[in-house]
């Protein structure tokens, strides 16, 4: 299947109206996204611009992520400094690609769909569960080195049956 024969709904619109607000339906759609990034970075590549703008679902509800324009693959040269700008919101602090840079935007994605607002008007304080807490603290680390995989997430998230 192609992006042009799949019907995407953009996760970004949907926030708007509705955004998961039950921790079950909000740990699920995190589940989707690491499992997504985990295979990714598992096979070598970096999305390099993850945004809910860039997180579709296909008609049979599977999360499907797109624009992958700015991808890098991690044997690219780490020490390059990005010759692309992520979105704004979603950018990491280090300036090269590395799988860190796609779980920083996961983080800042977290905080979009819990909060409902983008990561620089948050304030720490404002967690209410310690999950949200912990998952926020791994994925938003300022040293990359230091911040968590997408398999160290998946590892603190909770199985729904």
């Amino acid at each position: 299947e192609t992006c042009q024969t799949i019907y995407m709904r953009r996760y970004r619109y949907m926030l708007w109206t509705r955004r998961p607000r039950e921790l079950a339906l909000q740990i699920a759609f995190f589940r989707s996204i690491l499992t997504t990034l985990d295979a990714m970075h598992a096979r070598g590549v970096i999305h390099g611009d993850l945004t809910p703008g860039n997180i579709c679902y296909d008609s049979s509800s599977r999360l499907v992520l797109i624009d992958f324009a700015n991808c890098h693959f991690s044997d690219d040269d780490k020490d390059s400094k990005m010759d692309i700008a992520c979105a704004e919101g979603y950018s990491p602090p280090e300036e090269y690609a590395s799988p860190a840079m796609d779980i920083w935007a996961f983080g800042c994605i977290v905080v979009f769909t819990v909060f409902g607002m983008p990561l620089r008007y948050w304030k720490r304080a404002a967690v209410i569960d310690p999950l949200i807490d912990s998952l926020t603290q791994r994925a938003l680390e300022l040293d990359p080195a230091r911040r968590a995989t997408a398999a160290e997430l998946l590892a603190m998230l909770p199985s729904l049956h």
